[in-house]
């Protein structure tokens, strides 16, 4: 009898990848157009600054008139966060969510793995590719047990599944039929590739301009991020947003579309990758370097479009 599992398509990171990281304060600036009624004063309370740093920044007197359009560089000094988690649960056990399953990452390690209906017993559903991506929602003993399309659960030995702490949420509504011919094959909607591309440089310090490995800024991280999957991108997130089919709200969204921010003055300042669950990854000059905000508050008023490729 043939079974009837399918094995989930998982299609959301939502925290960042277990990196060591070492955070330090570093010294940063980003750019403000200086908007109709502003002064220094003004401008150094919004940024948490003081109006002498920033004359120094700029070359500038106290005195010195503000023309409306002005740009003007703010010293952002980025303040040491945690580094993020290195470490699986024991035991793994899954959580829910607002309806998601939130489990970790497993990547199978052998050729043709088998996925059985019981730990170290039971029915063969599935014998999976090495690499393939399942979704590591419990464990027992030397079995790690993994989410199938119908919330049951499939048993793959530890021997054969490499697991990291990366969470990753998956609902029902986000599963996808497999391909007849390869029952191991999943189909995954967006690019979570291009997500993971860029998880790889979390903790790198922001720079304007910058140069990997060493600092990176927004739009340079998404050109890096989508080249390493074999997608070209121009450099600045002006000429970025030109690129690509529109998405028009942040609930049709995937992980992987790319968010395109403006300042007060309409023009595209930022750009962040959509990793899910309304966050996404961006290289921030306001923590000083890469890592994940959600989009609320600032993030959400400033969003002015999205671009899939």
């Amino acid at each position: 009898m043939r079974a009837r599992h399918l094995l989930v398509s998982v299609t959301l990171v939502v925290l960042l990848l277990g990196l060591s990281i070492v955070c330090r304060a570093t010294v940063d600036y980003e750019i403000y157009s200086v908007a109709e009624g502003d002064t220094l004063a003004s401008i150094a309370t919004r940024f948490g600054v003081t109006a002498d740093r920033i004359c120094e920044m700029n070359g500038i007197s106290p005195s010195e008139p503000l023309r409306p359009g002005r740009s003007l560089a703010i010293p952002i000094t980025a303040k040491p966060e945690a580094a993020p988690a290195n470490r699986l649960p024991s035991p793994i056990k899954a959580t829910r969510k607002n309806g998601s399953i939130i489990g970790y990452l497993g990547s199978v390690t052998a050729d043709q793995a088998a996925i059985t209906t019981r730990a170290g017993a039971g029915d063969t559903l599935y014998k999976v590719k090495q690499d393939t991506q399942l979704l590591v929602v419990d464990e027992k003993g030397e079995y790690y047990g993994v989410l199938m399309v119908d919330s049951s659960t499939g048993w793959v030995p530890k021997r054969h599944l490499r697991v990291q702490p990366v969470e990753l949420a998956a609902t029902p509504a986000q599963a996808t039929a497999v391909n007849d011919a390869d029952p191991a094959t999943t189909y995954m909607a967006g690019r979570p590739e291009v997500v993971q591309e860029a998880y790889r440089y979390w903790g790198t310090p922001y720079k304007l301009g910058g140069h990997l490995p060493y600092n990176v800024d927004c739009s340079l991280l998404v050109q890096t991020a989508y080249a390493a999957c074999g997608l070209r991108l121009p450099r600045t997130a002006a000429e970025q947003y030109g690129v690509g089919m529109p998405v028009y709200s942040v609930a049709e969204a995937l992980p992987g579309d790319r968010l395109y921010f403006a300042g007060r003055d309409g023009r595209i300042s930022h750009t962040g990758l959509y990793i899910g669950n309304n966050q996404f990854i961006h290289a921030s000059a306001s923590k000083g370097y890469v890592g994940v905000d959600t989009l609320t508050g600032r993030w959400i008023n400033m969003l002015v479009g999205i671009r899939r490729s």
